[in-house]
């Protein structure tokens, strides 16, 4: 989206603005006054995610691709039909050349640690997927105690709901960029199986161990701990 644009739609919000975001820490102006929710997952369960969306694209989403504005480059590359060639590229390159890997996107672990080096501010918080999935109500209370947002008990039970993945996928339309759009199967397949660890039995020891070699290159020892187990990890 050109940033006029979605400067123009910021000035529309009346409520209290949010952006939504996929850059590091040092892609953004940073301001001590903005609160920063940073999310994430273990970057294998990443990737099995790209790998749906990616594959999934309609041609209508690839013309959004090439025709972004002010961006020269060649035609965005489409998604092999072999999940082990799309893997082979997103783990030793990147589309840009001061990271490692992500290709033809950005680097999942360079992000990552990014904003894990400055978590110590107090207006950036972490979450973890993991973390909501095993317990959403508590991770959400965590998130609206640091926006400061006030929610009066009675309303939880239906927020909750209204968050958890299967109340999402109910509603994938609202949620999905586009409504779903741009993906074939809408937003049913944008929103997927919600699930962790389906990389397992699919990606060889040999991929693994290139993981192992990415995370060891991008990834402070407690960064890929947290990345991997969630809030589990940093209490051991």
């Amino acid at each position: 989206m050109p940033v006029a644009m979605m400067l123009d739609i910021l000035e529309q919000q009346e409520h209290r603005r949010f952006i939504k975001t996929h850059l590091p820490l040092d892609g953004i102006p940073f301001d001590p006054e903005l609160k920063h929710i940073y999310v994430s997952r273990d970057g294998r369960d990443v990737f099995m995610s790209m790998w749906n969306h990616y594959r999934n694209y309609t041609d209508d989403m690839h013309a959004e691709l090439d025709a972004q504005p002010g961006f020269e480059h060649e035609p965005f590359p489409r998604c092999p039909e072999d999940i082990h060639e799309f893997w082979a590229g997103w783990i030793e390159k990147s589309f840009f050349a001061w990271e490692g890997s992500g290709w033809p996107f950005w680097s999942h672990l360079d992000n990552v640690q990014s904003w894990w080096d400055y978590r110590h501010l107090p207006n950036i918080e972490f979450f973890h997927y993991t973390d909501m999935l095993n317990d959403l109500e508590g991770e959400m209370r965590r998130m609206a105690a640091f926006l400061e947002i006030e929610v009066a008990d009675q309303y939880w039970p239906r927020i909750v709901e209204a968050c958890s993945f299967d109340g999402m996928k109910k509603n994938g339309a609202d949620y999905a960029p586009g409504g779903g759009v741009f993906w074939k199967g809408g937003a049913d397949t944008f929103l997927n199986k919600g699930t962790n660890g389906r990389w397992k039995g699919v990606l060889t020891e040999e991929e693994l161990a290139q993981y192992d070699a990415a995370c060891e290159k991008a990834l402070t020892p407690q960064c890929r701990a947290w990345l991997e187990a969630g809030s589990s990890a940093l209490d051991q």
